[in-house]
């Protein structure tokens, strides 16, 4: 029910914002100290950096994104590496290989990824959701819960709600309290781990995973996704090559460009089907949507297997492709089942297929009324 609290809060929320908003795509995105940006701020960008004011929400996709200064309502952004030094006056929600909240947050923070830190400087005044393989609660204070999952936790500051985590390893330090009490899903007995500090009320459960690669699901997904990918290069062999030389030009433009491209479809969706009347195309754009989000996975395969074929080759041929999109599938569907992470590289691997892809077939557009014109 939580997630899809969530989801429809999301949705809602980026309904009520698009009436009025300030666009902006670049290399470097600023907003100087003293400025106030007075509308919502939807960006695409390689470092996305706010000193000033933004008397709004901040919706980006880029490859840094830090907050000194003061975002009066929501941050919602797919990087490399969020910092929240300053303050933001709802709810964090971030897709990233690193999240560090070292200033104050009046709302919720919701955070996937590899790594999320909660510094001692740190004040949550709402909850926390997190899935992630590294999670460090160095000290601070949450005013809600704290729940989710993590690879790895280290558990230090308060917490006024409750904890209720699935963690592989788990340190207590010193200082940690939760005043709602904390229970813990783990796969080994607590007594297997080295803890020096227990809290009083640990409730523990220890649970037996399957591992993702032992199941049925992750075979049939891996063969028809193979299949899937194979027929794509067979039917586009020159479309495929010009597009691995066009993606690995721009590679932290294309993710910014897809990060934006993957939230707003669904809102135009939304808006749409709201307006009764739009309703069938609405449905035609949701099934496009969710071809190009599987196209979008197919060639950011091609895209990796590519990258990593580069290595033991001088140049690209047609049996190539094939092997490229091989390796490329294997490890994408990997990856986006890596317990806790998986979702932060499933996001990152359609929002990159996603940019690139349709700033391809865009700037294909583009040079073809350029020679008919």
């Amino acid at each position: 029910m939580f997630k899809q609290i969530i989801f429809f809060t999301l949705i809602f929320t980026l309904v009520l914002s698009l009436g009025a908003a300030d666009y902006r795509a670049g290399d470097t995105i600023t907003i100087r100290e003293g400025d106030t940006l007075d509308t919502d701020l939807f960006s695409g960008c390689r470092i996305l950096d706010i000193h000033g004011i933004v008397d709004g929400d901040v919706f980006s996709g880029c490859e840094r994104m830090t907050v000194e200064g003061y975002v009066t309502d929501d941050v919602l952004t797919g990087c490399r590496v969020l910092t929240v030094t300053g303050t933001v006056g709802d709810n964090v929600i971030g897709f990233a290989r690193t999240i560090i909240i070292d200033g104050e947050v009046f709302g919720d923070v919701i955070a996937f990824g590899g790594e999320l830190r909660i510094t001692e400087r740190a004040k949550i005044h709402g909850n926390v959701y997190t899935g992630v393989g590294d999670l460090r609660f160095e000290g601070g204070s949450i005013g809600g819960f704290l729940r989710g999952g993590a690879g790895d936790a280290n558990l230090q500051g308060h917490v006024g709600g409750d904890v209720d985590l699935e963690v592989g390893d788990i340190y207590f330090g010193p200082d940690y309290f939760a005043k709602k009490g904390t229970r813990l899903k783990t796969h080994k007995p607590i007594e297997d781990y080295e803890i020096k500090y227990l809290p009083k009320d640990l409730e523990v459960e220890v649970a037996h995973k399957e591992m993702f690669f032992a199941t049925a699901f992750f075979f049939w997904s891996l063969l028809s996704f193979l299949i899937a990918g194979m027929v794509i290069v067979a039917l586009f062999k020159n479309f495929s090559k010009d597009y691995l030389t066009f993606a690995k030009s721009q590679v932290g433009k294309n993710i910014g460009y897809g990060v934006l491209l993957f939230l707003l479809t669904p809102l135009a969706i939304v808006i749409l089907a709201v307006l009764i009347l739009t309703i069938p195309i609405s449905l035609i754009i949701l099934a496009g949507y969710l071809v190009l989000v599987y196209l979008s996975m197919a060639f950011s395969a091609l895209f990796i297997g590519d990258y990593i074929m580069s290595f033991f080759r001088k140049e690209l041929t047609n049996s190539g492709l094939f092997l490229s999109m091989l390796i490329g599938v294997i490890l994408v569907t990997v990856l986006i089942y890596i317990p806790f992470i998986g979702g932060l590289f499933g996001f990152i691997i359609v929002c990159f297929g996603m940019g690139s892809l349709v700033n391809y077939i865009w700037n294909l557009k583009q040079a073809s009324s350029s020679v008919e014109g």
